[in-house]
């Protein structure tokens, strides 16, 4: 594969497009045929054969233009520019005496061969220069926005700073009209070849290290406390919870459908076949039927938890097609039924709704779970089967009310799981007016829940129980 169709894929690899080998070799064969000499014909032949979704294209033109515009792609046939450039490495071409002039600022043996280049004024040689140096200290290696001034430094060094900063301090020795001309020139054009240099190492910064950056940032907010999460990072952390949710949704749903076909009863399928000597018309399977599981989240909405419950929500609702079912409770001195609101508008908008409460007859005062417990019990006990997984999130403090624990441990008698969720650490459950002691031995599991890592397990447990 030539160097910057690999150099072109590893960028839309970052950028969130899965590319395959087999699209890859795909990708190198068309090249064969069409070359780099026509920029549209280029896109959408490429894109034909790298990208397989709409949103997929959209990141493909994007990456694209960005790309193959830092490569050149102005220049009528990057072909001819880059053939080879892969193998060997190629030195600064000197230009020709005819050339090689700047504001007719003469050029002799003794100036380098960078020198020569910014005297000549030939900026497609510079621009191709910068991009072997680029190469050659594989400027596809850079990870971080700490390593941006070290490649700078590299290409800088590859393409012959030390010397040029040479001819310049001779230059300036000489000490005559003529040499302290080209010395200011020679540093002028200097200042203009590092911009340049500097601007290649952003823009490729954006194309290779674009993936690790997201991934730092991603790892920090999986393990932030989701009461600490700014609202500029809101969009981010939707990102990633739409992301761990789309690997849990494929990941289950290949389970059940495995399941729903079952695996080979071999013994079955001989006896059945006997009257075919042997020959398997008929294939017998041994099924196993795996139900998906009935949700029912009992939410603290108090000023306390409330930030961490759209988050619970977010995770539950984008997992709705793993889930036969999920009802939703939110409660602060009472307890109501919010499902209603999931059906009716978009999810974003029912958490918006459902944070500011208004509409929902729910009263906002000490936070009650006695009550919430009592209510649910009037209500919706019948709701609350064997297969039902009830999650409660709320971090257990109820004013020194009467914590009615009993129904708690009734629930827990009916239900297959009760999962409690409680953001505050461990340590804090039993302090001041905190009631974990006496709803503990009527959960399943409970667990420290503030994080997106927190969810994430909480999810992958209920969907892979059985």
């Amino acid at each position: 594969m030539e160097r910057i169709l690999e150099d072109f894929i590893i960028t839309l690899r970052n950028n969130g497009v899965r590319i395959s080998i087999s699209e890859s070799i795909d990708a190198a064969n068309v090249l064969k045929f069409i070359g780099y000499s026509q920029k549209s014909i280029l896109r959408d032949s490429l894109a034909s054969v790298l990208t397989k979704s709409l949103d997929e294209k959209i990141i493909f033109y994007s990456c694209f233009e960005d790309f193959f515009e830092v490569q050149g792609m102005a220049h009528n046939s990057p072909d001819s520019k880059e053939k080879g450039s892969e193998d060997k490495e190629t030195e600064i071409k000197e230009p020709k005496e005819k050339e090689a002039k700047n504001n007719n600022i003469p050029i002799d043996q003794k100036d380098s061969a960078l020198t020569k280049l910014l005297l000549s004024d030939d900026m497609t040689s510079r621009e191709i220069a910068i991009r072997e140096a680029a190469r050659s200290i594989d400027i596809r290696s850079i990870q971080y926005f700490t390593q941006k001034g070290r490649y700078m430094a590299r290409i800088m060094n590859y393409l012959g700073d030390a010397a040029l900063f040479k001819d310049i301090q001779r230059l300036l020795k000489e000490n005559t009209a003529k040499s302290t001309e080209k010395a200011k020139a020679l540093q002028v054009q200097e200042k203009q070849l590092f911009g340049a240099v500097k601007a290649f190492v952003e823009k490729h910064f954006t194309f290779f290290a674009s993936s690790s950056t997201d991934k730092i940032i991603e790892k920090s907010l999986r393990e932030t406390s989701l009461s600490k999460i700014g609202i500029q990072d809101l969009n981010i952390m939707r990102k990633i919870v739409n992301k761990i949710t789309k690997r849990l949704n494929s990941l289950y749903s290949r389970k059940r459908k495995t399941a729903r076909r079952g695996q080979l009863d071999f013994k079955k399928t001989l006896r059945e076949n006997i009257a075919y000597q042997g020959v398997l018309f008929n294939i017998s399977w041994k099924y196993k039927k795996i139900d998906r599981p009935d949700i029912i989240a009992v939410c603290d909405i108090s000023r306390s938890v409330q930030s961490y419950v759209q988050f619970l929500l977010l995770f539950l609702y984008s997992l709705s097609e793993s889930f036969a079912r999920i009802k939703t409770f939110i409660f602060c001195s009472n307890l109501v039924e919010v499902s209603n609101i999931f059906d009716n508008y978009p999810l974003e908008e029912a958490l918006k709704i459902i944070e500011s409460g208004k509409g929902l007859d729910i009263i906002m005062g000490s936070t009650d779970y006695g009550q919430a417990f009592q209510d649910l019990k009037k209500g919706w006990l019948d709701i609350i089967t064997n297969k039902t997984f009830v999650l409660i999130l709320g971090d257990g403090r109820n004013n020194f009310a009467d914590n009615q624990s009993e129904i708690l441990t009734m629930i827990y008698k009916r239900c297959k799981r009760l999962i409690w969720l409680n953001p505050e650490s461990r340590f804090l459950w039993n302090s001041g007016d905190s009631e974990m002691k006496s709803y503990l031995p009527s959960c399943h599991m409970a667990m420290e829940c503030n994080t997106i890592n927190h969810l994430e397990r909480v999810a992958d447990h209920i969907l892979s129980y059985r």
